[in-house]
């Protein structure tokens, strides 16, 4: 790992102080790499479980091995953005799994010094970090699935140009998934919400990788990439269309719509479309929806605005 380290490192860093970078890509760039340096950290800390330094190495590995493919001219562009988009979520959850979080707003001189770190850490000594502060389920859950998410999209660099298309683009949805089950503007606020998002995106996670396992069979991979399409084909499924009239009858304003989408493409039908229709931007239409005591989706539109949304799937109307 070190060794490829110090391959693929010095290219970032070159892209980070040439003054022709876009700020945007400068500083998803340096975010990345200390990501990396803080990893380094950890995983070199003798306080770290051997079972969790073996964890971060390999994500560790895979950020590496994405940035080099990133850097690679014959990359096309479009692949590019989309494995940085897949790296920065990447990078937010081992912020998160990591206390405390990495530096942000350093100064041109700070960044120049963690750069140097990083290039310090991929061939010397342990330094001490902190413990985290989150529970030890939600780590381990986190952890996996970055795990996962990074070991598939390294198989998915060496597929052929045809077929990397759609897997990049449900390993892309899955990581945006990641980030806002974490964040705190988006993440569910009941717990019982909470886990039932990180099981839907634990488990999405877990078939991109069958997708790509060489010990599975072609069968275990065929229904494997089956489910990935019907999560790719969310947004035409026939009760979501369903929910989405509804929606916009009672005149949704634009916001919540589009969380509603977003989250289904994240998350799937039944579980993302909830999770966006119970987000504060869709308050107003959920309340007038359970006022109409006559309509269909009624009892839905009550079921979210007073119990965790993952408790309503059963006040979808079956017909």
């Amino acid at each position: 790992m070190k060794e490829k380290l110090t391959k693929v490192l010095p290219e970032t860093l070159e892209v980070i102080e040439d003054p022709e970078t876009a700020p945007k890509k400068r500083a998803t760039y340096t975010r990345i790499v200390e990501g990396i340096t803080t990893t380094l950290k950890t995983i070199e800390d003798p306080k770290t479980p051997p079972k969790e330094q073996a964890t971060y190495t390999r994500i560790v590995e895979g950020i590496t091995t994405t940035l080099k493919t990133i850097e690679d001219p014959k990359t096309p562009p479009k692949e590019q953005a989309t494995y940085t988009r897949i790296l920065e979520g990447i990078t937010y959850t081992l912020e998160n799994i990591q206390n405390p979080p990495l530096p942000q707003g350093n100064p041109p001189q700070e960044k120049r010094a963690h750069h140097t770190r990083a290039m310090e850490l991929a061939t010397t000594t342990p330094v001490t970090v902190h413990a985290p502060n989150l529970p030890p389920a939600e780590r381990a859950t986190y952890m996996r699935i970055v795990e996962t998410i990074t070991y598939t999209v390294n198989k998915i660099q060496t597929l052929p140009q045809e077929e990397r298309a759609s897997f990049a683009r449900v390993a892309e949805l899955t990581t945006a998934a990641l980030v806002a089950v974490q964040a705190p503007k988006t993440r569910p606020k009941d717990p019982e919400d909470q886990l039932a998002i990180e099981k839907t995106v634990k488990e999405t996670g877990n078939t991109l990788a069958a997708t790509q396992e060489p010990k599975a069979s072609q069968k275990e991979r065929n229904e494997a990439k089956k489910k990935l399409d019907q999560r790719t084909r969310s947004l035409q499924n026939s009760q979501f269309l369903e929910l989405m009239k509804e929606v916009k009858r009672h005149k949704a304003p634009a916001a919540c719509i589009k969380e509603i989408k977003s989250r289904t493409l994240q998350t799937g039908w039944s579980d993302g479309s909830l999770w966006g229709l119970g987000d504060s931007l869709c308050a107003a239409t959920v309340a007038e929806g359970a006022r109409q005591d006559s309509g269909r989706w009624s009892a839905l539109f009550e079921c979210v605005q007073r119990h965790p949304f993952s408790t309503c799937v059963v006040h979808i109307p079956k017909d």
